[in-house]
């Protein structure tokens, strides 16, 4: 038996394994009734942090004219607190406002809106000058906007079949949203932040990618991740999760950046949600499997309201919904280390994903969680985070 078979037959029985896993745990948590948001842990936290600060708290979430942007907007907006909603489409920033206030007739908060669509870095910086004419500072910017290739009606996997699919800008579309977008929008709003916090929406699929993808190869070429053209259905099937790995590596970086600049006023940090009911989880059969388990979307808030509010934190942390089965021990990142090898990550990852929608709801609550090793990879933060400063500033989107 050769070394190609042999790795094919540890491949399938991994996988196999795995499929079993999962299936069997689908029995155990069919019945368990649903989680229920914690409002009275959440008003007690809200009284306690020196952050909350009433109107005088402004927040911006970007993408919150639906998901979990949406709930989060509204818990906020009750609880008094001032709130941007930041979206690409004006009508919808305005119709949202309506809701929200139809909704909680008697709360004492303030709404307002700005247009942005981090797959557009002018958008990023036009948002950015529309919020400095109106505004002298900040406290929380929460880069919630996101997106991936098998959400929606229309999903853009394509197997067998090689497309582009880029930003005004020519980055790749997931990158831009979930990454550079926000990156950009980081950078400039951080000096605006009067004692307050970044909070980058991460996922558990960071796990899928192993970084190689976020890795400068040379000097004024683009990461190979950032690269949308004519790729094919591995890449785009990988982009989510190298966003979200970027996402983290860059929580952590602009962590250490401002560490380095002695700014205790501001501390970045990166959260996952968990599988929540919204409009990222793909549409059919699939949808409605993963929807039977997920969170509801109000449920999904209490880590994003967790991680604004929570005077405890230092910066650098990685929150959760939900405590992490297995892939972030030292048994399990060996593992990992071993299925990388084999070139089974991704295909793992989903596994590991469903396995986690099964079981996310049994450890409801708010929680510090490792991330993958890749996560925690200095070097690869830092150079990523060079690469991608010095990329917007010769496009003319960082001024010196």
């Amino acid at each position: 038996m050769n070394k190609d078979t042999i790795v094919r037959l540890a491949g399938s029985a991994v996988v196999g394994v795995s499929s079993v896993f999962a299936v069997w745990l689908a029995f155990i948590v069919a019945t368990r009734p649903e989680p229920t948001f914690p409002v009275k842990q959440v008003e007690d936290l809200l009284k306690k942090s020196s952050l909350n600060k009433g109107k005088d708290t402004i927040v911006v979430i970007t993408g919150s004219t639906g998901g979990l942007g949406l709930a989060l907007a509204e818990e906020l907006y009750r609880f008094g607190i001032t709130v941007i909603i930041a979206s690409r489409n004006e009508d919808r920033c305005k119709s949202t406002i309506d809701d929200i206030k139809k909704k909680y007739p008697d709360a004492k908060g303030a709404l307002d809106y700005g247009v942005v669509d981090t797959g557009d870095l002018q958008s990023v910086v036009n948002f950015v000058k529309w919020f400095k004419s109106k505004y002298s500072y900040l406290n929380i910017l929460v880069n919630n906007a996101g997106q991936h290739y098998a959400q929606g009606d229309t999903p853009k996997l394509s197997i067998g079949q090689k497309r582009t699919t880029v930003n005004k800008q020519g980055y790749d579309e997931v990158f831009a949203i979930n990454y550079m977008g926000h990156f950009l929008l980081s950078h400039l709003m951080v000096p605006l932040i009067k004692k307050g916090r970044v909070i980058h929406v991460a996922s558990a699929y960071h796990f899928g990618s192993d970084g190689s993808t976020l890795k400068p190869q040379r000097a004024g070429e683009l990461i190979d991740a950032a690269n949308g053209q004519e790729r094919g259905f591995d890449h785009r099937h990988r982009a989510y999760a190298v966003s979200k790995l970027a996402q983290i590596l860059n929580a952590r970086e602009l962590q250490r950046r401002l560490t380095a600049a002695n700014n205790s006023d501001v501390i970045s940090v990166a959260l996952c949600p968990g599988w929540v009911r919204t409009g990222m989880i793909p549409k059919g059969a699939v949808g409605a499997f993963l929807n039977r388990f997920n969170f509801t979307v109000r449920c999904g808030t209490l880590v994003m309201l967790s991680t604004i509010f929570d005077d405890k934190l230092k910066g650098g942390e990685w929150t959760t919904n939900y405590v992490l089965p297995f892939m972030n021990t030292e048994p399990g990142l060996a593992i990992l280390k071993i299925i990388t090898m084999l070139g089974l990550r991704m295909a793992f990852t989903d596994l590991f994903a469903l396995i986690l929608v099964l079981v996310e709801t049994r450890n409801y609550g708010y929680h510090t969680q490792r991330t993958s090793a890749e996560g925690d990879d200095k070097e690869l933060a830092k150079n990523l985070y060079d690469w991608t400063l010095q990329e917007l500033k010769a496009r003319g989107f960082i001024q010196d």
